[in-house]
């Protein structure tokens, strides 16, 4: 067993997406770490790619962006299609060039959170980029799957720590959550409309250390 560790160098290097092709199978992260060392964020990036992504958490507003990176060798166009807590909200198309990211901007979307679907006309990846001002940029890869059964592991301690959950059928349906805390436990119910979304702060049901 082995590891390699590369330090991305320019600020041009570090915005855009790597790729990674290996004789053999690898498994791979990017890491970003604030200048003071204060937080990390890891992403451990993904092995497909898909014509239809789910982005469960997004932030609308100033410096919040859908990225979108083809790697095909032919244009494709991809649909972004917000969800607020009542429903379909409003969505937004782009044209992404061969082996391309294009980041589109969500500052016409509502500031509120909110989850999106991508459609596509080809394979892509899609994740959501959020750069507050003066605040170090959070990105995360959207996902790919939707199921009956899902199991989060738990926040970090000292964060705020929000459960998201996005309804991207046509009909409502009811969710029972079961929150399992070293020191608490909490079960409830929601039911979500026809593509709409769901979200709650979980910090005041668990105690700081569980």
């Amino acid at each position: 067993l082995s590891q390699y560790v590369y330090r991305l160098g320019s600020a041009g290097i570090k915005q855009g997406p790597l790729t990674l092709r290996a004789a053999d199978a690898i498994a791979a992260e990017r890491v970003t770490v604030a200048n003071d060392a204060t937080a990390m964020a890891a992403d451990p990036g993904t092995v497909i790619t898909s014509k239809h992504w789910y982005l469960v958490d997004i932030r609308g507003g100033t410096g919040a962006y859908v990225s979108l990176y083809n790697p095909t060798r032919a244009g494709i166009t991809a649909t972004v299609r917000s969800s607020l807590s009542t429903g379909r909200g409003p969505w937004l198309q782009q044209t992404i060039p061969s082996q391309t990211e294009v980041r589109v901007s969500l500052a016409s979307l509502p500031a509120a959170l909110s989850s999106a679907e991508v459609d596509a006309t080809g394979p892509i990846v899609a994740g959501e980029v959020w750069h507050p001002s003066g605040r170090s940029p959070a990105a995360a890869i959207g996902g790919t799957a939707r199921g009956t059964q899902w199991t989060l592991i738990c926040g970090g301690r000292g964060t705020s720590d929000t459960l998201s959950v996005f309804n991207p059928s046509a009909a409502a349906s009811t969710v029972i959550v079961h929150l399992a805390g070293y020191r608490r436990h909490a079960t409830w119910n929601v039911t979500i409309p026809p593509h709409g979304r769901y979200s709650r702060l979980l910090d005041p049901l668990v105690p700081e250390g569980g």
